[in-house]
């Protein structure tokens, strides 16, 4: 179990807090990857020791109920595992559910990296409904805080709810590069022309086309690039830097789509959790996050060991996050038959640039 006790370490080299807790948050982790749940008494039934669900339980509940839990913290681990770009590709968006008559709503970013959408930041809303311009700005600038600036930013993408003149010009004034779906029945009003909706500017624009002009939107002054695909939908952008070519490098928001579906339906099933205050409800979310980080990081090294195949349409069977979560939850859930494979997965986590080590390092589950 050496690499058990060496992955709370990392923890507690991230997390300033005390080595109980540390040892909890890290079975807690593990908890959710066997259990892909976010229902504590789920997970509660994963943790290790002979103690009974109860105390399990309530050892959960006092985790997610701490105030030591910090988003500098979270984002040491994530840079611990993760060798980022210097320049980051980020998506905002907001995942929301329901349970009872409580409404979840959850402002997230994220990075995009080697095809994976990374959890970076979030903040509970506590509200139902859009967020803000002020709400979204006060996000962007938790992200100068921790990763020493705007300069780290290559560009930001987002989808048509994240308009507005406030948000614009916030972005502009940072020189902050993004492209931003607009909706078709926003007025735009272009250099050379009438104002008009976008779908009345682009009504003669044909299938597999696109077009650029530069004009106002939200009285700001952007680049504006409209295309439409072979079944006839229209998709504008708003544009700000010199982005190459924006309608391919606006696919790459679809990354935060994909994240939320991990972490609801399609990994850790966030819409099981009954917690409902925010406080708790961050906590959690950042249990999940630890989660979500430690299956990108499996996956992208069972996917060097063992590539994924591809399909005739041109995808891959299983995503990254799915190959690895399969991966640790099968180690983890027999771990009496699968230790070296666990000790090796962690190794390899912290140190998979090491060429010489992932090479010489063999998993049966394989």
């Amino acid at each position: 179990m050496d690499r058990i006790k060496g992955f709370i370490e990392i923890l507690a080299l991230c997390f300033g807090i005390d080595k109980r807790v540390t040892e909890s948050l890290g079975n807690a982790v593990f908890a959710v990857l066997k259990a892909q749940s976010s229902n504590l008494a789920k997970i509660a039934e994963f943790l290790p020791g002979d103690t009974k669900i109860g105390s399990k339980y309530r050892q959960l509940q006092r985790l997610i109920g701490r105030d030591d839990l910090t988003m500098g913290d979270y984002i040491k681990f994530v840079l611990k595992i993760f060798k980022l770009p210097q320049k980051l590709v980020l998506t905002v968006d907001r995942t929301n559910w329901k349970h009872g008559k409580k409404e979840y709503n959850l402002l997230v970013m994220s990075a995009i990296f080697r095809g994976a959408s990374i959890p970076l930041l979030w903040v509970d809303l506590d509200k139902a409904g859009c967020s803000d311009s002020f709400e979204r700005c006060c996000l962007m600038m938790e992200f100068a805080k921790y990763f020493g600036g705007f300069a780290r930013i290559k560009y930001v993408l987002a989808d048509a709810e994240f308009i507005g003149n406030f948000w614009f010009e916030f972005l502009q004034s940072q020189g902050i590069n993004f492209v931003i779906r607009v909706r078709k029945d926003m007025i735009i009003f272009p250099d050379d022309d009438a104002d008009a909706t976008g779908e009345e500017l682009f009504a003669d624009l044909k299938r597999k086309q696109q077009r650029e002009i530069l004009g106002e939107i939200c009285g700001v002054n952007l680049k504006i690039i409209c295309s439409k695909n072979k079944k006839g939908e229209l998709q504008i952008l708003a544009v700000n830097g010199n982005i190459l070519d924006p309608v391919t490098t606006y696919r790459e928001r679809w990354g935060i789509e994909l994240l939320f579906f991990y972490l609801k339906s399609g990994g850790f099933n966030l819409e099981e959790t009954h917690v409902t205050k925010p406080e708790r409800v961050f906590n959690l979310f950042m249990i999940l996050a630890l989660a979500t980080c430690m299956s990108f990081a499996a996956g992208f090294i069972v996917n060097k060991k063992k590539p994924r195949k591809l399909k005739k349409h041109g995808r891959y069977e299983v995503s990254l996050f799915k190959y690895g979560l399969k991966i640790l939850s099968t180690i983890l859930n027999q771990l009496q038959y699968y230790l070296q494979d666990f000790n090796n997965m962690i190794r390899l986590i912290f140190c998979s640039e090491n060429k010489k080590i992932f090479d010489n390092i063999k998993f049966a589950i394989l």
